[in-house]
């Protein structure tokens, strides 16, 4: 049973607002004769609808594949032997305009490594949470349908990535199916021109994919007029990539593992939004902003296979999110930073672990895990704590308070070559048309290289 809660007018009468969480009935005026329906989010089936005298109303009985869902009306009128109508595909869709959007990267406190799936759905042997980053670092796609388009065309940072035929990287194959999955959503058959600019570097552990995946799903589905919820759309944006679920939130996340197969169940939730702890800030120490020699879906695979030590990790990463979530909570600096450092070593732990080994740290994240142990040893307690996502690079988590103490420490080291700070963001958001990418008349990037 799945409930709606938009505000759709039906003949001058708001149905969908009557849907609180809780309640299923709709309740449809008598004269009603046809009214259109919102989308059906995660699914390209048609729904049921059955009249249920007890409500005094309409039910949303069930999903029903046999349906004919070309249709995209529902139609009321006379009462049927069984008291079920019938209802077609759920959207409109609006393709005449560039739609764009910005997002950003989330930083893992306690991190997902290893899949229990590789068809595709990348669902996550252990669950996952994250802090939501700030527009510091982001990502801004536009994107515009459009038939006089002959093909489906990505431009990333100025260069033209493939997205069909053979050999295309695995990420953009993701993409491709998301892509044709939303169009069946909404209907359209038009092929898309998307554009997508990061403003830090790509492949470096610093959560590009998470952001350019979540901000691509967000702009698609307002694109496509889909009205999705944010859960849903996290569910459709970690097919992409895992983490890209986190960024659809603001504030701190939890990405849920899931046991179901067909994956409906692995799904971000925000946990705490990004007002709840407006001190907390994260210092990104860029040590190498290269492209890493190892890509996280190749490591993954490697490691759940020969990691002695990967067995231990889920339990571990579970236990780690109930702390880091009282840690939150208690707003309390000393164990979030043990907690997210601790929950680090052991990622990478396995990572070496695995055969051959896996090293995203170099000398220079040394220099940094050595130069916050001797700062914390030295205050006596944790005041910040280190991170490395899938990469050499390291995110400090820390408060105002201790934001002078740790960039002192930081130059101390003589490793990093820049350093951003972001504090909690609110996930992605719809720009005006001045934020645009693309040449609307041409359509083609604005900023293509060639």
């Amino acid at each position: 049973m799945r409930t709606y809660y938009e505000d759709y007018a039906v003949s001058g009468v708001s149905i969908w607002s009557m849907l609180a969480p809780g309640r299923r009935c709709i309740s449809l005026p008598s004269s009603v004769t046809a009214c259109t329906l919102p989308t059906a989010y995660c699914t390209m089936e048609p729904i049921l609808l059955a009249f249920n005298s007890s409500f005094s109303g309409w039910v949303i009985a069930d999903f029903c594949p046999r349906l004919d869902i070309t249709k995209d009306v529902l139609y009321v009128g006379d009462i049927l032997e069984n008291n079920i109508y019938n209802v077609g595909n759920m959207a409109k869709h609006a393709t005449s305009a560039v739609t764009t959007a910005v997002g950003t990267p989330n930083i893992a406190l306690i991190k997902y490594w290893g899949k229990r799936d590789y068809t595709g759905l990348n669902t996550p042997n252990n669950s996952s949470i994250s802090m939501t980053l700030d527009e510091t670092l982001s990502t801004r796609t536009s994107l515009i349908f459009s038939d006089k388009l002959s093909k489906d065309t990505l431009y990333i940072n100025g260069i033209e990535e493939a997205v069909s035929g053979e050999n295309i990287p695995e990420k953009s194959a993701y993409l491709k199916r998301t892509l044709d999955y939303m169009r069946k959503l909404s209907g359209t058959k038009e092929n898309a021109l998307i554009v997508s600019e990061n403003s830090f570097p790509s492949s470096a552990g610093i959560a590009s994919s998470a952001s350019g995946a979540a901000t691509l799903v967000f702009a698609l589905s307002n694109a496509l007029n889909l009205k999705m919820s944010l859960k849903d759309m996290s569910i459709i944006a970690r097919q992409i990539s895992g983490s890209a679920c986190r960024s659809l939130f603001g504030g701190i996340v939890k990405w849920n593992k899931g046991s179901k197969a067909d994956g409906t169940d692995s799904y971000a939730e925000q946990v705490f939004d990004e007002t709840y702890w407006p001190e907390l800030i994260d210092i990104i120490a860029i040590v190498d902003p290269s492209k890493k020699k190892v890509s996280s879906s190749i490591g993954h695979a490697a490691t759940v296979k020969t990691s002695v030590l990967y067995t231990a990790r889920p339990k571990f990463a579970e236990k780690g999110i109930y702390d880091i979530e009282k840690a939150v909570k208690d707003r309390d600096i000393d164990m979030l930073s043990m907690t997210i450092m601790r929950d680090s070593n052991n990622m990478h732990a396995t990572m070496l672990d695995t055969w051959p080994p896996i090293m995203y740290l170099t000398d220079a994240s040394k220099e940094i895990i050595y130069g916050i142990h001797d700062m914390n040893d030295t205050e006596g307690k944790c005041i910040a704590g280190y991170t490395f996502d899938a990469g050499p690079n390291a995110h400090i988590i820390t408060t105002e308070k201790y934001r002078k103490r740790v960039n002192e420490m930081l130059e101390h080291t003589g490793v990093v070559r820049k350093a951003l700070e972001s504090h909690m963001g609110k996930g992605p958001r719809l720009l005006r048309e001045d934020g645009s990418l693309i040449d609307e008349k041409a359509l083609k990037p604005k900023h293509a290289k060639h």
